[in-house]
């Protein structure tokens, strides 16, 4: 089952002026340059940002609404990307990162009388004079971690994708990323029965994959987007992949100590198989997250040939659509994918689609179903 690592992005969020369907219903400061705009629960339904506003202000509100305030983003990047003349390397990009109540502002976006055409957030698309691409990343500057990719949709409130020297209002349409236990060609674990002391005749359930003992085990890991469906959004699906750029070849799987809360407090145990050191995805530097509508990434467990239970999670570095220094001078924001998000990242996933955690059980070979904390493993508690 996927989870979305990032819940609540309404789909619009609009630059310059607010398109014509779009009814916010609170305004939640800002300025000249830019608006953030709620609904009636207190989550970002569109954002206005001034084309060619001037120079972005350094001064960052934290007057949030209480609802805003727990809400896992608070940055936000910009891209534009295009071929500016006929020969092969004449390509620009221009873009601008940007805090939660801070001036969101870009300049020197290429546009034609014609129209340029920024449908795709496709770098290897940009082939021809006045040809683009642009995408939106939405995450949380402290962890650096991507939550949510757009795509440009509208152009003066109506749906298009051509901005020309005329143009005042892009728009783009917003959807959250997806991960968690999305594996596939493994089998699902029996869930792990988790109990605290010999006193607990109930215990807590965790879900995981089952991995072959002492032998590599092939498979691939699907991420995706909210509200978007293979064969069905294929299209919308393959141009946001297009447009996470993949940072680092091969971006290990990082082991864990299981863990996770029980009334308040942090239980965490030390793992009953080795640390799965030579795990990893199989990712090309600089080419896209995903290549087909299902989100597929390779990736290969080497397992000690032991029996047990481990956990791990991930950190795969991104960026959007090009590293090239821009030619505003500016230059691309590090950024992550990891299955969960804040304090609760690192605790076990319950395989629910609303759960907080981000590290994912393993069970290796004939692993026993039920553990118990007071005499089976070293219990940590604090």
């Amino acid at each position: 089952m996927k989870k979305m690592i990032f819940v609540g992005l309404a789909v619009l969020m609009a630059f310059a002026l607010i398109s014509c369907d779009m009814v916010p219903i609170a305004i939640l400061g800002g300025d000249e340059f830019v608006q953030y705009h709620l609904d009636d629960n207190g989550q970002l339904t569109a954002m206005t940002l001034t084309l060619d506003g001037g120079s972005a202000s350094k001064n960052v509100s934290r007057a949030l609404f209480d609802s805003m305030a727990k809400a896992s983003y608070d940055y936000f990047e910009v891209v534009f990307y295009a071929q500016t003349g006929a020969a092969a390397g004449s390509r620009e990009a221009v873009r601008t990162t940007w805090e939660f109540g801070a001036s969101g502002v870009i300049s020197g976006v290429h546009r034609t009388v014609a129209g340029v055409d920024y449908a795709t957030a496709d770098p290897a698309a940009v082939t021809a004079i006045d040809e683009g691409a642009a995408v939106l990343f939405i995450g949380n500057r402290t962890t650096m971690n991507l939550l949510a990719v757009g795509l440009l949709t509208h152009v003066d409130g109506v749906p298009n994708t051509e901005i020309t020297t005329t143009s005042r209002t892009v728009t783009f349409t917003v959807h959250s990323l997806e991960a968690g236990l999305g594996f596939a060609s493994v089998t699902a674990a029996a869930p792990l029965n988790i109990r605290l002391n010999l006193a607990d005749a109930t215990g807590v359930n965790f879900n995981g994959i089952a991995l072959a003992s002492g032998a590599p085990t092939t498979g691939n890991y699907s991420f995706g987007f909210s509200g978007l469906t293979p064969t069905t959004d294929e299209d919308e699906i393959l141009a946001r992949f297009a447009g996470i750029r993949v940072n680092e070849a091969n971006p290990k799987i990082l082991p864990r100590n299981p863990a996770f809360i029980s009334a308040g407090k942090v239980i965490s145990f030390y793992s009953t198989a080795s640390i799965l050191t030579t795990s990893e995805f199989t990712l090309a530097a600089d080419a896209p997250l995903a290549t087909t509508d299902d989100g597929a990434v390779a990736y290969t467990f080497n397992t000690p040939a032991e029996i047990g239970w481990t956990a791990f999670t991930y950190d795969i570095p991104v960026y959007a659509i090009t590293k090239d220094v821009g030619a505003d001078d500016s230059v691309f924001f590090p950024w992550r994918i990891r299955p969960g998000q804040g304090v609760n990242a690192g605790y076990l996933d319950n395989n629910t689609p609303t759960a907080l955690g981000g590290s994912i059980l393993l069970s290796i070979g004939a692993a026993p179903a039920t553990i118990n904390l007071e005499q089976d493993v070293i219990l940590i508690t604090n």
